[in-house]
């Protein structure tokens, strides 16, 4: 988390709000060369980003490029790397607020808008090129390959964005919080804990098994909070120290979301405990079984009844029919 991370998305949401209910005084081309990675209009002269997903697209190519490729020389490569995972996460977050039957998990809007864009294929800033630099730095010379080179990030469920994001947010209120001339001791303590709790919470949730998805976005936001916490200016006793990530080399179990995907796997984490069709069925099982004694129970119990009402009425029928045979 650094100034050029902070300042570019903070600039694109006063644009381009998280939530698209959201009013703004802002109109999304004033983002400087924001049109540039819209589609080509109806008329070829000017390019248009005429849907919410094409919107989508040019604003995540934007912000490769001016966080990315414009700002590389004064970042090292796990912060290039980290900035790129906050991409996949905003990107994740926003994707989940658009209703569209064609897109319904990362995956596909990555094969349908970012695959082939120019600007994702190679590293481009202003009157040069950039991807060799970026491949000393990361080992990936463009967005693209390190998308492709990293599966983990389009194998996070678009459900669970909400709250990584809301921890992602978090993080910029530290930053903003605690650094600077203007730092807040009360407020920035308020936005530590206010990450903390939201990070106990993703990690209490589920059993993250190491080097999935979501262990490495569980890490990247374990990294720059402490990161943060060493930078601030402000005493680190008002930062409470984070868990340990809890992880897992169990069984992945898979399980079915009511959700924009029918049904979706579990990519990279467990439940902590049994699901809840799991604890359905031992239920239902266990009823079956307490029901089916007690109807064998039953059964035999009558059995017996007839069997001795029986053996009583022919003991009466006999004793009866000697006392007739005597009185002759």
């Amino acid at each position: 988390m650094d100034n050029i991370l902070y300042g570019r998305f903070r600039h694109l949401r006063l644009f381009y709000p998280d939530e698209l209910s959201e009013s703004t005084d802002y109109d999304f081309y004033g983002i400087a060369s924001i049109r540039d990675y819209c589609p080509n209009g109806d008329s070829g002269d000017q390019k248009e980003c005429k849907t919410e997903l094409d919107k989508l697209n040019a604003a995540c190519i934007w912000l490769f490029n001016q966080i990315v490729a414009n700002k590389m020389d004064s970042l090292n490569g796990e912060q290039l790397k980290s900035i790129i995972t906050y991409i996949m996460i905003w990107l994740s977050y926003k994707l989940n607020k658009i209703s569209d039957a064609r897109i319904t998990t990362l995956k596909k809007f990555y094969n349908e808008y970012i695959k082939n864009h120019t600007d994702s294929t190679s590293c481009n800033k202003i009157n040069a090129g950039c991807s060799s630099t970026l491949k000393n730095k990361t080992g990936y010379s463009g967005f693209k390959e390190f998308i492709e080179k990293n599966e983990y990030l389009m194998n996070i469920d678009m459900n669970f964005m909400p709250s990584f994001y809301d921890a992602f947010k978090l993080l910029f209120e530290i930053y903003d919080k605690c650094n600077g001339n203007n730092s807040d001791c009360e407020e920035c303590s308020k936005a530590a804990n206010q990450f903390v709790a939201k990070f106990n919470e993703l990690n209490n949730v589920f059993d993250i098994i190491k080097n999935s998805s979501y262990y490495h976005v569980m890490s990247t936001l374990s990294t720059d909070y402490n990161n943060l916490k060493n930078k601030s200016t402000i005493q680190s006793s008002n930062f409470p120290s984070l868990p340990a990530i809890r992880k897992t080399q169990g069984f992945v179990q898979r399980f079915t979301y009511t959700s924009k995907q029918a049904s979706a796997p579990s990519f990279g984490f467990k439940p902590s405990s049994l699901s809840i069709e799991r604890k359905l069925f031992i239920a239902l099982f266990t009823f079956g079984a307490i029901v089916l004694f007690f109807g064998i129970y039953y059964k035999y119990s009558l059995f017996g009844s007839r069997k001795r009402a029986q053996k009583y009425l022919r003991r009466k029928l006999k004793s009866l029919r000697r006392k007739w045979l005597i009185n002759i």
